[in-house]
């Protein structure tokens, strides 16, 4: 295997990873709005659990999402840089 089809493997690995969660995201907090419950003397409503999950669920996944977002970036980067090595190499500009 060359350098070329490691880097590409890398960046759609990455890419598609990082699609993935921004989906799954998406589809968490679809329906879900900042809403302000008020709440009487007892339990919380079950909307208010639930949203409350949804908010901890998507709060969990931010530092994967930070994460996987900058290696799509860096991996891009570098694939466009291998790339452009690569064409030059093929052309004969570069030894």
């Amino acid at each position: 295997m060359n350098i070329v089809t490691v880097s590409l493997t890398l960046w759609a690995s990455a890419l598609a990873a990082y699609l993935g969660l921004m989906v799954y995201r998406a589809q968490l907090t679809h329906n879900e709005t900042d809403q302000l419950f008020l709440l009487e003397e007892g339990e919380p409503s079950s909307d208010h659990v639930e949203l409350e999950q949804i908010i901890e669920r998507d709060g969990r996944l931010e530092p994967v999402s930070r994460f996987l977002g900058r290696l799509a970036a860096v991996s891009s980067v570098l694939m466009a840089g291998v790339w452009f090595v690569h064409i030059l190499s093929r052309g004969h500009l570069i030894s």
